[in-house]
């Protein structure tokens, strides 16, 4: 299965590819690409033996290995020898996200999880952020207490009203028969190599992380997107 690949490649890639990139964090996300990987099967996220061979972008197969960005085009075929470097979670069509989230989550033991709420404030105590105040179907349910620290991780900012006044927009033709679009947001909050979110002014802001669709680490816009790079920082980084 798979062909050969390099640190070097990738890492060129990534930072051709990605609009702003950071290299601190791409090297730091290429050198442990092996071990992260190792780690999700630790966890017991299941992957197959398997290749995708062809270009894909809504998959309905359980292949792991794919081809999911433009490795093979110009310009970046010029200066990173292409290799297919997705993994996808072995899980017929698109749900191989929720099946990975299900796997790591099932390890987290004695987290409770509180559905359909919507956490609508953070709560600030002497300068560091130290919980979070919600509502659940319109109810208040006043604010909880974060141990260490809050993360945001709620996996992208489409009910953010402000965040999604400042994106571009597009017209695309949906009709029913001539395409089938799925959207989402990427890019988000700026953050440090270690989740921290950080300020306007520079500084990280105690006690405050963004992970995932909320952060802007290396997926941060479509023209850069590779699919799967979104969830493969959010278990990273």
């Amino acid at each position: 299965m798979g062909g050969e690949d390099t640190v070097e490649d990738m890492f060129t890639y990534l930072m051709m590819n990605t609009p702003e990139p950071d290299e601190e964090k791409i090297r730091l996300y290429c050198n442990e690409s092996v071990r992260h990987f190792d780690w999700l099967v630790e966890m017991g996220v299941p992957f197959n033996d398997t290749m995708y061979k062809g270009k894909h972008v809504l998959r309905m197969t359980d292949e792991c290995l794919i081809w999911s960005g433009n490795e093979e085009v110009y310009p970046f075929r010029e200066k990173a020898k292409p290799a297919p470097r997705g993994h996808k979670v072995a899980q017929v069509g698109e749900l191989g996200g929720a099946k990975m989230m299900e796997c790591l989550t099932a390890e987290a033991l004695g987290v409770r999880f509180v559905y359909d709420a919507h956490v609508h404030n953070l709560v600030r105590q002497d300068g560091k952020i130290v919980g979070v105040s919600d509502r659940v179907f319109g109810e208040e349910k006043g604010s909880v207490r974060a141990r260490r620290a809050v993360i945001l991780a709620a996996g992208q900012f489409t009910e953010n009203e402000y965040l999604l006044g400042q994106a571009p927009f597009a017209a695309l033709d949906a009709s029913v028969g001539q395409a089938t679009y799925r959207a989402f947001t990427l890019g988000g909050l700026d953050v440090s190599v270690d989740g921290e979110v950080v300020a306007a002014h520079g500084s990280a802001i105690p006690g405050l992380y963004a992970i995932g669709g909320y952060a802007s680490n290396i997926a941060q816009d479509g023209t850069g997107y590779s699919s799967g790079t979104g969830i493969g920082e959010s278990t990273f980084f």
